[in-house]
């Protein structure tokens, strides 16, 4: 309140003081006249005193005062007699009235004293609130002249009714300018709707405005702001809120989204470099794989046998450097996904094993597996990669152990469905400072220049990355000259009602699907020495080929002719293998029929597989094709399993060759072990048999996959399926699978009985084996 205010208070309670000093008196006046009949002549002075204390109560003492003397008058002229006269009437008249008019003086001085005493406290008050005023408005403007961001209140509309003095310098327009509506005016254009559109949300709700946008400067540059405003308490219908200089971050993150996308742009570019040196180097490959497998069909002397097989280990070896290559590509990029499956873990371990087994016999290295008996039968999780890194850490230990042995440790690990595995070998060791080195990519523990191992240094960085993956680590203990083993341990998932597991099949070399009916086959590739190759594996299988060079050609003739299969490159001139195939489907939904197409391609990629099945085509082989995954996919695609097959499973001469490496003393032992060993694992399982034990069913069966497997891989398979089987609790079919097991053992040991390293030549070399 102001001074003027303050000062004109007492002239204002006067007045009504003396209203209320006329009001009282009168109203005391009638109501004592009304009691005349009652009280006579008795205290008349006595009837005033409220009417007077009122009056002072309320305007001080000149108000007291005027209701006094009327009172006074009153009482002596109306209420005393002698009646309406003015006077002393009488000796206590003549004390009563000054002591009326005595007592109701101290009254109306009392109240004015009061009156003062109130006026000076609230005129200390107001002058106190005033200075807290004025230095509240200081600190405010002293705060928002020294903060770096620009400082505003707002009505509920929006309109801007303060600006700190910074808004005025930013911009270089007058608060004026500014104040209302006219902030908009240095709003970038692009920013208008989206601001407008938060403040209308913010208002309605009086919730917190919060908006990023760009400001003019006063250059006429624009720069990122953040403004946040806040209702400034409940019920205020005012605004407070800051505009933040956030250029700086929304230029370093612009940088940072850019740098993302040049990376991902390089990961993209990398990838797809990968994938085209996956397809100039297949291409070849293809051509060496093939033409190597294609003469060893024929007739050849050992020497010459045994260089192909060296040619045939060293182009394997390049294709596992390939495909770990990609493998460590897909990692870096995160795109590569588990795909758990129910599985056995046992058949799992038992699978990896067998493949190393021929090439530790070879050291003389005693290759084994221990698995926990606790173990549970069937796991839901991705077997191929756990097998994969089984294989690597198994392959690794033979191939650095030059004497002892390897053996596979499998535990139950902690948790409901966890697994230890350790792979524990007698080799050279590594030592302590370069445990670490061995996980990294592109790093080997041998670096000399006269190392004695190769590989790429891949192999245990990718072995590492899946275990990850799979929520476990890898550990290493070794020391040189102790040996070494690695250790990890993964938790799988138990699998929920009666799923069988599912067998993992051993990525050993396959034998082929026994021989379907004679084909017409239309081959389309570019490449004439891959096509040439192609022609002479169909033909010598009984096949009949044409051949196409481009992608015209080729719908031409699938379209023309009645072939029985399309081997289609993706990759060829005029059109591609996608355009070849979605032609030939349309022109199959009008006309009818189905031209079975199985896609070549140099490209290994997930993405590569489904972009080609999507496309129409039945089914996708990775360049270099072997001949049994040749041969398999067109027995799936053609439906044509070989009528003409045996009921029973025979030898697989190339299991056995591996296993004996070509060498004929080790053949004649393999093959006496399996004369001796065999009937008595064949009698065990035909017990269990009969008596239906599904434990003693999955125990022999495992036993006997094992031995069979070098021998017969169809009739190892078996075996491992009826081990599968009973372990997830089927006994019809475990039995139904043993039985076929017992019949192929007589055969197997009479094909063994004399075999000779020149019959396995003549084996391999029959269309068909």
């Amino acid at each position: 309140m102001s001074a003027d205010a303050v000062m004109s208070e007492p002239v204002r309670s006067r007045r009504v003081g003396y209203g209320v000093a006329l009001a009282v008196t009168g109203a005391t006046f009638g109501v004592r006249l009304l009691l005349w009949p009652v009280l006579g002549d008795a205290v008349p002075h006595m009837a005033f005193f409220p009417a007077v204390t009122l009056a002072a109560y309320t305007g001080g003492f000149r108000p007291g005062l005027l209701a006094t003397a009327l009172g006074a008058v009153a009482a002596n002229v109306v209420f005393t007699e002698p009646h309406y006269r003015l006077g002393i009437k009488s000796l206590n008249a003549m004390f009563a009235l000054p002591l009326f008019v005595l007592v109701a003086l101290i009254i109306s001085g009392l109240c004015e004293a009061l009156h003062r005493a109130r006026r000076r406290i609230l005129a200390d008050e107001r002058r106190r609130a005033a200075e807290a005023l004025r230095r509240s408005e200081s600190r405010w403007q002293s705060l928002t002249e020294t903060l770096p961001q620009l400082v505003w209140t707002a009505g509920p509309d929006g309109a801007i009714d303060y600006f700190s003095t910074q808004c005025e310098a930013y911009t270089g327009l007058s608060e004026r300018a500014l104040l209302g509506w006219g902030w908009m005016d240095v709003v970038h254009p692009a920013d208008l709707a989206p601001t407008r559109a938060a403040w209308a949300a913010a208002a309605d709700k009086r919730a917190e405005f919060e908006v990023e946008h760009r400001l003019r400067r006063a250059d006429g540059a624009f720069r990122w702001f953040k403004t946040r405003g806040v209702a400034a308490g409940d019920g205020l219908a005012q605004w407070v809120g800051t505009c933040t200089d956030i250029t700086t971050r929304v230029e370093a993150e612009g940088a940072l989204r850019r740098a993302k996308d040049t990376a991902e742009a390089a990961s993209r570019a990398k990838d797809e470099f990968l994938a085209n040196v996956s397809h100039e180097l297949r291409t070849p490959m293809n051509a060496v794989l093939g033409m190597t497998d294609l003469v060893l069909e024929g007739d050849l002397r050992d020497d010459q046998r045994q260089s192909l097989r060296t040619v045939r280990a060293a182009a394997d070896t390049l294709m596992t450097v390939l495909n770990d290559l990609l493998d460590f590509s897909k990692i870096e990029a995160g795109r590569l996904v588990l795909d758990p499956v129910v599985f056995s873990p046992r058949a799992a371990v038992d699978d990896v094993v067998r493949m190393p087994a021929p090439l530790a016999a070879a050291k003389g290295l005693a290759l084994r597996a221990t698995i926990d008996s606790s173990l549970p039968d069937a796991l839901v999780g991705d077997a191929g990669r756990l097998r994969q890194v089984l294989l690597n850490l198994i392959g690794n230990a033979v191939k650095f152990t030059p004497s002892g042995e390897v053996v596979v440790r499998v535990e139950a690990g902690p948790g409901a469905a966890g697994v230890r595995f350790a792979v524990q070998d007698t080799g050279i060791g590594i030592p302590a400072e370069l445990h670490g080195r061995v996980f990294r990519a592109f790093e080997q523990a041998d670096t000399a220049t006269t190392r004695r191992y190769g590989g790429t240094g891949l192999g245990l960085s990718i072995a590492d990355r899946l275990v990850k993956l799979m929520g476990g680590t890898i550990t290493l203990d070794s020391a040189p000259g102790r040996g070494s083993t690695f250790a990890f341990t993964v938790r799988f998932d138990r699998p929920t009602g009666t799923t069988e597991p599912t067998p993992v099949p051993p990525p050993a070399p396959a034998q082929e699907p026994p021989m379907p009916r004679p084909l017409s086959i239309l081959v389309a590739d570019d490449n004439e020495f891959n096509a040439g190759l192609m022609e002479q594996l169909l033909a010598r299988r009984g096949h009949r080929v044409r051949l196409a060079g481009d992608g015209r050609e080729t719908l031409a003739l699938a379209t023309a002719s009645g072939f029985d299969l399309l081997l289609l490159d993706v990759h060829m001139p005029e059109l591609d293998g996608f355009q070849v195939v979605r032609a030939l489907r349309e022109r199959e939904r009008t006309a009818g029929g189905h031209l079975p197409v199985i896609a070549l391609t140099a490209r290994a990629r997930p993405e590569d597989r489904e972009r080609c099945l999507a496309a129409g085509m039945d089914d996708f082989l990775t360049k270099p094709a072997r001949i049994p995954d040749l041969l398999a996919a067109i027995a799936r695609v053609t439906g044509d399993s070989g009528a003409g097959s045996p009921d029973r499973p025979g030898l697989t001469p190339a299991a056995i060759l591996a296993a004996c490496e070509n060498d004929a003393a080790l053949l004649r032992k393999l093959c006496g072990w399996f004369q001796k060993q065999m009937p008595a694992r064949a009698a065990e399982l035909a017990a269990a048999r009969q008596t239906r034990d599904a434990g003693r069913i999955q125990a022999t069966a495992h036993k006997l996959a094992g031995m069979l497997s070098v021998f017969s891989a169809p009739a190892g398979s078996l075996a491992s399926q009826a081990e599968d089987l009973a372990a997830a609790g089927d006994l019809d079919a475990a039995v139904d699978l043993a039985a076929q097991v017992e019949a192929a053992v007589p055969d197997l040991l009479r094909l063994t009985d004399t075999l000779s390293l020149r019959h396995l030549h003549d084996l391999a070399a029959t269309p068909g084996r």
